[in-house]
């Protein structure tokens, strides 16, 4: 996510975004842009379809006010949205919260972090935690709301950048222990964004430490923790050199990890300023990949994984699409240019009323719709269509589909400053834009999927008044909150069924009648058609059919049954509220045929008078016929699974292949180590240490893309037991300022390999230092006037831990 003071005169020239979900965009006036952006929705999201959703936001609250980032005038309001169940999670840099700010309703004192209702909008105003300054993004994990940004203190606690909050009280989670800090630097830790996979959080920002007391482990720009307990995954450890990480993205089908951002590199690979591709297994660069659109070390802000395709937004006014495999180019879309040449996405500039802007939010909704955004205006050319577009007023954001072309799909946010920094998708189906929106909304604005009208209204004369009944809508959206009765103009009553009797009727009397289907979360739908109809003498009271029972033989059969009227001439049968089949009298059962099985079917019945008037429904009845059947065949998880070793570095990893199954994971000690096509049935797994224990799984996944679950653990140890330990190295400690001391060594010899250096600081164990992190440590915040003693120890991967070295002392002055 985004946060205020952030600029990096060192080697940033820009604000940094990042956000699970969260987009940032700066004034068109500036070149430089900052952003954030999110992998997607919340968990069970509606599918998002733009052909049906409206472009006019209906919020019931909003935020307003915002804190000052270095750079004047970035004051951005909305930064992140999460949901947990019925709640919509809000962060950013404001200062209020307000129930309709354009009615003038009420304000409420409530920064940075604020929760909203997902069906209506309305700010919940028992939830109210305390937060010193912004947040920047937001995730869950098992219920718990995972919060990153640039404060210092949560509910009057130090908890710096990085905390787990009840989404039902607001309390600090206890069990999560991680925050950050950026010690020895002058510049405020920040966490940019969180994504969550599994069981894993990825942690990644400003800072150069993750806290898990007592420890402060050195930790470049980017961590991976247990998402439960924030314990720090140590076999992840990109390094980051010199600049922020801004986003991730991971593409699990290829077990590696997108990192942007304003850095200069990777693990110092060549081509990595500002884009790098790591391994999920061990943050190791993946080659092949090159650096920014033109090589060039400008910032980059988001990528979202699209199946074969990479879409990275960044500086330079570049929305680009590359092959996730080669990094083959498919094409771009790029703001204030003229024409584009397709092969590298360069032409001339456009100036004037045709400026552009910088692409910053990245986000994925459903199968076939992304959406991105800028702190654009003016014209946006796209190489894959080949359309020019005017953007003004629109929003900053477009959708499209995955190849490549636009949806048509405009957010009506004509008043905003610098646009948008965050996009989410809800489980109604609506879409949350947020930003520093102002005018028709208030930082953030909810687009939802417009209901069409009711179908087929009938009125008639009844033994209670004038009867109405009518369809359900085809497009239900984010589904139907009540349906308002009209009669002549004026609101007559409200119902959540599919019909209405009007007792207040006169004989002889004309009546004009519609019915207005409201969504979840709106206060307005749309009207139906209109029915006429003149009213008659009453009829004597008519009963409905009683006791009405489903039965079902489980396969394509509901048999439905009810207690018989006096003086009818037959039955109407309604499932799922449509008419199916009219029953004559004498008759007290009916046989329904053809259905689905694992389907969920709901009946009713109605009984017609001589005169062919209806009485009403009876009681809605639900059954289910037989269990879910999903379309796919039983699926298993591998059996026999088999392991064998070289005795050197290699595991080959055995097992009888599943029926449709597409592929297989494979899972070293609990953690994801590679995909299988359906015809493997082994993998040699290499690179391996003698004398260690690993443990394999292995899930097979199904057409679906769903997984099985992993066979049972298997153990297998490399060789024979290593137990020499490490020579102790030879260490040295000076000051390198005035409060901070620099512990150097040479590194160890070891029979099989060194893994990491053990640093104690006055006889207590202070920090690890990973093999590949080089031999020195730095010790900041150092007390003036102090002696401190440090030793240095070496480990290897079998534990195996070498004596320590003498006392390196270092005074303080």
């Amino acid at each position: 996510m985004m946060f205020s003071r952030l600029l990096r005169s060192a080697w940033s020239p820009l604000l940094a975004v990042a956000a699970v979900l969260a987009v940032l965009v700066v004034p068109t006036s500036r070149p430089d842009a900052v952003a954030a952006a999110e992998p997607v929705s919340a968990v069970g999201a509606a599918p998002v379809n733009p052909e049906v959703l409206s472009e006019i936001s209906e919020n019931g609250g909003g935020v307003i006010g915002a804190v000052e980032s270095s750079v004047p005038g970035q004051s951005w309001r909305v930064h992140a949205f999460e949901q947990i169940g019925d709640r919509m999670f809000v962060g950013g840099a404001f200062t209020d919260v307000t129930a309709r700010p354009w009615d003038g309703a009420q304000q409420f004192d409530q920064a940075f972090l604020a929760a909203f209702d997902v069906d209506t909008g309305n700010f919940i105003q028992s939830w109210r935690p305390t937060l010193d300054d912004a947040v920047w993004s937001l995730t869950s994990h098992n219920g718990t709301l995972l919060v990153g940004g640039e404060f210092d203190t949560v509910n009057g606690t130090a908890r710096e950048g990085l905390v787990a909050l009840d989404p039902q009280s607001g309390a600090i989670v206890s069990s999560f222990v991680a925050s950050i800090a950026n010690d020895g630097s002058g510049f405020e830790a920040s966490v940019r964004e969180l994504e969550v996979v599994g069981d894993q959080l990825y942690v990644v920002g400003d800072f150069n430490r993750l806290v898990e007391p007592p420890f402060r482990h050195g930790r470049f720009r980017n961590a991976r923790v247990d998402a439960a307990t924030g314990k720090l995954d140590k076999s992840w450890n990109p390094v980051v050199q010199q600049g922020p990480v801004f986003s991730l993205a991971v593409d699990e089908a290829r077990s590696q990890i997108i990192l942007v951002g304003s850095f200069a590199s990777v693990n110092s690979s060549p081509n990595t300023g500002s884009i790098a591709v790591v391994r999920e297994s061990d943050g190791s660069t993946v080659s092949g990949y090159p650096a920014q659109l033109n090589g060039d070390w400008d910032d980059t802000y988001a990528a979202v994984v699209d199946g074969n395709r990479y879409w990275i937004a960044g500086e330079q006014h570049y929305l680009q699409i590359r092959n996730a495999n080669n990094w083959n180019w498919l094409g771009c879309v790029a703001t204030g240019f003229r024409s584009l040449n397709e092969t590298n996405c360069t032409g001339s500039w456009r100036g004037g009323d045709g400026f552009g802007g910088d692409y910053q939010v990245a986000a994925r909704l459903a199968d076939d719709v992304l959406i991105f955004g800028c702190h654009c205006r003016g014209v946006y050319y796209n190489s894959i269509s080949g359309n020019t577009t005017d953007l003004d007023d629109r929003g900053g954001v477009r959708m499209y589909r995955s190849n490549g072309f636009e949806w048509d799909w405009f957010p009506e946010l004509r008043f905003w400053t610098e646009g948008p920094y965050a996009v989410t998708a809800d489980t109604n189906g609506c879409v949350w834009l947020g930003g520093d929106y102002t005018g028709n909304v208030d930082g953030f604005g909810r687009f939802c999927p417009i209901v069409s009208p009711v179908g087929d209204l009938t009125a008639q004369m009844g033994g209670n008044g004038i009867e109405l009944s009518w369809d359900q809508p085809t497009q239900t959206g984010p589904g139907i909150a009540r349906y308002e009765v009209v009669r002549d103009g004026t609101t007559i009553g409200t119902t959540n069924s599919r019909s209405f009797v009007d007792g207040s009727v006169s004989p002889n009397t004309t009546y004009t009648y519609s019915v207005v289907a409201v969504p979840s979360g709106a206060s307005s739908g749309q009207d139906s058609a209109p029915v006429t109809i003149t009213a008659g003498t009453p009829l004597p009271p008519f009963g409905t059919p009683g006791n009405v029972t489903l039965s079902t033989n489980d396969v394509d059969q509901v048999t439905i049954e009810w207690d018989q009227v006096a003086d009818v001439r037959g039955y109407l049968i309604h499932r799922d509220f449509q008419f199916v089949r009219f029953v004559p009298a004498g008759t007290s059962s009916f046989v329904d045929s053809g259905l689905t099985r694992g389907e969920t079917y709901r009946y009713q019945v109605r009984a017609q008078r001589q005169d062919g008037t209806n009485s009403s429904p009876s009681p809605t009845q639900s059954i289910q016929v037989g269990e879910v059947d999903d379309g796919l065949p039983p699926f298993g998880t591998p059996a026999n699974v088999t392991l064998s070793s070289n005795g050197v570095d290699e595991v080959t990893v055995g097992w009888e292949r599943v029926s449709d199954a597409i592929g297989y994971l494979v899972h070293r000690d609990f953690q994801f180590v590679a995909f299988l096509p359906a015809s493997a049935g082994s993998y040699v797994d290499d690179g391996l240490v003698q004398g260690q224990t690993y443990r394999y799984q292995v899930r097979a996944q199904a057409q679906d893309r769903s997984y099985s679950p992993p066979s049972p653990t298997q153990s297998i140890r490399v060789g024979a037991d290593d137990n020499t330990p490490p020579s102790t190295p030879v260490a040295a400690a000076s000051l390198s300022g005035p409060t901070e001391a620099t512990v150097t060594w040479d590194p160890a010899v070891d029979d099989v390999g060194v893994t990491g250096y053990l640093i104690h600081r006055n006889w207590q164990f202070l920090a690890y230092v990973p093999a590949a992190n080089g031999t020195t440590f730095v010790d900041a915040g150092l007390d003036p006037g102090t002696r401190y003693r440090y030793q240095v120890r070496a480990q290897d991967a079998a534990g195996n831990i070498s004596p320590p070295t003498g006392l390196l002392v270092v005074n303080t002055p």
